[in-house]
């Protein structure tokens, strides 16, 4: 179980991460991951759940510039999952780009056909349309 203090370590960390920018941050890559991953587990209990889920899409993102597509869409998938999270619709799109990405199409896929369920209303950008029409094109040959 995580102590309480490691979960505002974690935030202390994301925060200054994002203050001192990418060059120091990733040094810390390694220890923040770890201090993330744990604090995930128990963010209900320690209170601290709005900043779990900005977290997990500032680890998303760190996954997708390291070209870690699979890592970056279980995150995404993740996030898309938590009713409330209030960009749940489109971590889910986010998921389906980075399973895109990562080769696996009827994980995508699937995740577009969720996606579709889910938040039909959702305006996705036009690369995301083509991506999702390209993969479906393909699965129907």
């Amino acid at each position: 179980m995580t102590h309480p203090g490691e979960a505002h370590r974690v935030s202390i960390l994301l925060g200054e991460s994002a203050r001192l920018g990418h060059r120091r941050a990733r040094r810390n890559t390694e220890l923040a991951r770890h201090l993330f991953e744990r604090a995930v587990l128990v963010g209900e209990e320690v209170e601290f759940f709005a900043q779990v889920d900005l977290a997990r899409g500032a680890s998303a993102q760190r996954f997708e510039d390291a070209g870690k597509w699979a890592e970056a869409a279980d995150r995404h998938e993740a996030a898309s999952k938590l009713t409330d999270y209030p960009l749940r619709e489109w971590a889910l799109a986010d998921a389906a780009r980075c399973r895109a990405m990562a080769g696996d199409a009827a994980a995508a896929r699937t995740l577009y056909d969720r996606l579709d369920q889910e938040a039909p209303q959702l305006q996705l950008s036009d690369e995301q349309r083509s991506l999702r029409a390209e993969l479906r094109a393909a699965a129907a040959q």
